[in-house]
Formats: structure tokens, sequence, C-alpha cells
């Protein structure tokens, strides 16, 4: 498969689409955790969701680098992403739902997310993705080679 190909492995649409997100990083997925999110999310829910995904993380991610980097959150055993696309009548519903899901994961949450998912306009997003000293060097970097905000 060539690279260009490579969103077909998630089936991700390729025209643009009114969605709302939230993400949430999970230390583990107990048996409750599980119950939250079918209890929300499962079948008889009435979910107005589209897309309600967990990815296993640890492995490569979990390891300490060699080197620095702005990645963080390396204690988190899961990735909760939910997505639902607003259109009516779920659109209504959608928001305060997608809220109420990743609230409930509270319990197992790490509290941290993952900066390419669920993008959002809250300022203090940064720091759900960035712990301070990964946040203080990109703040830097994008003083010295984005000086414009063309980018930010």
């Amino acid at each position: 498969m060539p690279y260009t190909a490579i969103g077909a492995v998630h089936a991700d649409p390729v025209d643009p689409m009114p969605t709302h997100e939230d993400h949430a990083l999970l230390r583990e997925l107990s048996a409750d955790t599980v119950d939250a999110i079918l209890t929300a999310c499962g079948p008889g829910s009435q979910s107005p969701q589209t897309i309600v995904e967990l990815r296993l993380l640890g492995g490569e991610l979990a390891r300490e680098p060699r080197h620095r980097s702005a990645f963080c959150h390396r204690n988190a055993a899961y990735a909760l992403s939910v997505i639902g696309v607003l259109v009516p009548p779920a659109a209504e519903a959608m928001v305060g739902h997608v809220a109420e899901l990743v609230g409930a994961m509270a319990p197992w949450s790490t509290g941290g997310q993952m900066p390419n998912f669920a993008a959002s306009t809250d300022p203090d997003r940064l720091g759900r993705c960035y712990n301070e000293d990964a946040l203080h060097w990109l703040r830097a970097l994008a003083r010295r080679h984005d000086p414009a905000a063309v980018m930010r």
C-alpha cells in the first residue's frame, strides 16, 4: 500500500464534515472503565456518537527516549477518542454527550491529551497536551521560528 493511501486503513473520510471531538488518555482499562463506556455508548444507549475508539498505547510510546522530545504522557495505557458528526437531529445532543462520556472517564484518566486528537480552541488544552518543560521549549521554538505567529 502506498503511503498516500494510509487513510484507507482507518477509513478516514476524504471530504470535510462538521464534527465535534474529544479525547482522554487512560491509565488503565478495567472492567469498570469498559462498563462506563458501554453505558454511555454501547448497545441500547442511544448514543449520538459516530466513533468511540480505544487505542492501546504502551510499548515504544511508554519508553523514555534517549533524546528529549515534546512527547508527553508516556504513562497512558490507552487513548479514548470520541467523534460525532454534527448533523441534525443528533447534533443537538452531541456536544453534551461527548462531555459526559469524557467526564465519566475521570477515575481512569491521566488528565492528559494527545495534541493531534480533538482539536480545540481552549487555551488550557495545551497544558493537557504538554508538561511545563515541553511547553516552555515549544513556546521558545515558536518565538524563534514563527515570530509572526503564522502557525499558531
